[in-house]
C-alpha cells in the first residue's frame, strides 16, 4: 500500500489548504507506469492480457506503446484521463486513483470514502485542471444534454457544481475552457 502524505497550512481567515500527494506520481496518465492493480472500489484488475473474465481489444499487441503487457497494473492506454482496468470482479471495469501531481483544495469536501460519485453533492466547481466549471442549466458555451429538469435526481441543478450524473466514477463538469468537459476529483 503507498504512503499518503498530507500536509495542512492555516490561511488567514478560515480557510484550510490541503495539499494531498502520493509517493508515485505522474505527469499524464497515458504516460502512467505504477505498479497499482486495484480499482477506486477496491476491485483486483484483471492482466491486460488475459480475455477472462471479461475480453477486450485492449492488448499490448494492439497498443504496444500503451504501457500495457502480462500484468494487471492500471494504465490509460486510450488517453481518457485516469488510469484504469479491467476487473475479475463483477464490475468490468473501472477506474484507479489518479496519483498525478499533488493538488491543492480549498474545500474539506470529498467523494465519499465508498466511492460513491453518483451521490456527491458538494461544491466544488472546478477541474482537477483548474478550470471552471458550466453551469448544468446553461448550453453555452457547450451545449449538452444533462438538462437539470430531467436529472434533477443526480443533483443537477442552476449551478456549475462538480456531478457524476451517469455514474462513470468520479465527478465531473462540462467546462467554460476550451475543453468540453473534465474530470474534479479532488484528490480526498
Amino acid at each position: 500500500m503507498e504512503r499518503l502524505i498530507l500536509t495542512v497550512s492555516i490561511l488567514v481567515g478560515a480557510f484550510a489548504v490541503i495539499t494531498l500527494a502520493r509517493d508515485k506520481c505522474i505527469g499524464e496518465s497515458e504516460d502512467y507506469r505504477a505498479k497499482m492493480a486495484e480499482t477506486i472500489n477496491g476491485a483486483t484488475c484483471q492482466k491486460w492480457t488475459s480475455q477472462y473474465p471479461y475480453s477486450h481489444s485492449w492488448t499490448p499487441e494492439n497498443y504496444p506503446d500503451a504501457g500495457l503487457g502480462d500484468h494487471n497494473y492500471c494504465r490509460d492506454p486510450g488517453g481518457h484521463g485516469l488510469p484504469w482496468c479491467y476487473t475479475i470482479g463483477d464490475t468490468r471495469w473501472n477506474w484507479c486513483f489518479n496519483e498525478c501531481t499533488p493538488k491543492t483544495v480549498t474545500e474539506l469536501e470529498c467523494v465519499s470514502s465508498d466511492h460513491d460519485s453518483m451521490g456527491y453533492r458538494g461544491t466544488l466547481d472546478e477541474t482537477i485542471n483548474g478550470v471552471t466549471c458550466q453551469k448544468w442549466s446553461k448550453q453555452s458555451p457547450k451545449s449538452h444534454s444533462w438538462y437539470p429538469e430531467n436529472y434533477s435526481d443526480v443533483g443537477l441543478g442552476d449551478h456549475n457544481y462538480c456531478r457524476d450524473p451517469g455514474g462513470h466514477g468520479l465527478p465531473w463538469c462540462y467546462t467554460v475552457g476550451s475543453a468540453r468537459w473534465d474530470w474534479c476529483f479532488n484528490y480526498c
